[in-house]
């Protein structure tokens, strides 16, 4: 139902319009019954129409009534026309399969009718109408929390340090309020708001109110410490991430917005956007991950394409476990970096439920491992081999060489177990990157041959 159906029904919810496929004189006791069951104040018009009807006049009414005769076959088509509206299906003697029928169409209910007794066919209609009042009134409640969340999760209200180390002296958020002064970041021994694990007295940034909008400037004592952030030119929003020296501070909105949206997020009211501040389009894993884990969300984040589906687990922002078939930890998440083609879910408060080491990698952490893994992963991703290449050990040239590496040896091995290119990565405990760096030097060196 559309928000001005909505509001429609709402102005007229004591004065109610019936469209009943049923016949003249039931619609006449119906409408006797229903009127002695209201009170004065509420109204009730049934009109009888006919199935054909009903998708042509569906906007005109509140709610729906159809009756069936014993063993007359459930309008299934014609009821799914109403897309979704509220309706009633009394049946004389119902069987299993019109009882199933109904069953499948939102906002339908079926009852059983005794024929002839319309005060209990009133009470039932009734009932069904009050309910759709009552789902309505909830979802426009539910719609205005929604909208709020959705103008609020953009307004910075705090300045975190993401992940902040044991080494931390002093607090790792502090709030952001127009009007109440800037907030400083400094070295750990200077006078800043939040003060970083970095030895000296210099001050680096600070954001301050202007206007009623937040800015960010660095600040010129800040010495030779690496100071990145959001463009100048624009306002900061909740979202927004700064680099000093390898560590990451993010801007994010009032933690009482942050939980209403969680709470949305469980009622399944939100799509799958995680956070509000994951607008942007994500196109790879990493840049999803970044906004999850400087975001502090816990959960289960899935990831799909269309052959492959991996789920990487998080608590505080930190990753705990990551799954990717018959793979997990490190060894997935390097694996799951090089996908391009996804969707993904994220449900919140999700755990993992195998028995693993939790790998606890914080964003810092990641984005190292991000990095030496991509410069790596451009160097050989295109020379990856189709799931279904078998390849093999040339006996004539495996005996000409002299001396083999670790790496060399544990890919040797799985290619003279395995064969299958697919198996080898799963099987192999070296990272994909690591067995395709080595099979490409191999097959350069004619010491494999693909069957």
């Amino acid at each position: 139902m559309s928000s001005g159906q909505k509001d429609q029904f709402m102005k007229k919810a004591l004065s109610w319009q019936i469209a009943a496929v049923i016949g003249q004189e039931d619609a006449r006791a119906l409408q006797w019954a229903l009127k002695n069951a209201l009170s004065s104040s509420e109204n009730v018009e049934v009109t009888c129409v006919t199935l054909s009807d009903l998708k042509s006049s569906k906007d005109e009414y509140d709610a729906f009534l159809v009756v069936l005769d014993l063993g007359q076959p459930t309008p299934v088509e014609h009821l799914k026309a109403l897309e979704g509206r509220v309706g009633l299906c009394a049946m004389v003697q119902p069987t299993p399969a019109q009882l199933l029928a109904i069953a499948g169409l939102p906002n339908w209910r079926g009852i059983q009718w005794e024929q002839g007794d319309h005060s209990q066919l009133a009470n039932d209609l009734i009932d069904t109408i009050t309910l759709m009042k009552e789902q309505i009134q909830k979802s426009i409640l539910l719609e205005s929390v929604d909208n709020w969340v959705s103008k609020k999760i953009k307004i910075p209200a705090r300045l975190s340090i993401a992940n902040p180390p044991d080494t931390l002296q002093g607090p790792d958020s502090i709030a952001m309020v127009i009007g109440k002064g800037s907030v400083s970041v400094g070295a750990a021994e200077s006078n800043s708001s939040l003060r970083l694990p970095i030895k000296g007295k210099q001050q680096f940034f600070e954001v301050y109110s202007l206007q009623s909008r937040w800015m960010w400037r660095k600040i010129t004592h800040g010495g030779n410490v690496s100071v990145s952030g959001p463009e100048h030119e624009r306002p900061l929003e909740a979202g927004d991430v700064f680099e000093v020296e390898g560590f990451t501070l993010s801007v994010k909105a009032s933690r009482s917005v942050e939980e209403l949206l969680g709470i949305l997020h469980q009622a399944g009211l939100r799509s799958d956007d995680g956070v509000k501040s994951i607008e942007a389009e994500l196109n790879s894993v990493d840049a999803l991950l970044k906004e999850f884990m400087l975001s502090a969300m816990s959960g289960e984040l899935r990831i799909a394409g269309p052959t492959r589906k991996a789920s990487i687990f998080l608590e505080g922002g930190r990753i705990q476990q990551v799954l990717c078939g018959s793979v997990y930890g490190l060894k997935a998440l390097l694996r799951i970096f090089s996908w391009q083609d996804f969707r993904w879910t994220f449900n919140l408060h999700s755990q993992v439920e195998l028995n693993l080491p939790s790998m606890d990698l914080s964003y810092l952490e990641l984005k190292n491992l991000f990095s030496q893994w991509s410069g790596r992963w451009k160097r050989v991703g295109d020379l990856m081999p189709s799931n279904n290449v078998r390849l093999k050990v040339r006996a004539d040239s495996f005996l000409t060489r002299k001396t083999w590496s670790k790496q060399e040896y544990i890919v040797v091995a799985s290619v003279c177990e395995f064969e299958n290119i697919s198996e080898i990565l799963n099987n192999c405990p070296l990272w994909d990157v690591e067995i395709l760096e080595t099979l490409v030097g191999l097959r350069q060196e004619k010491l494999l041959s693909v069957s």
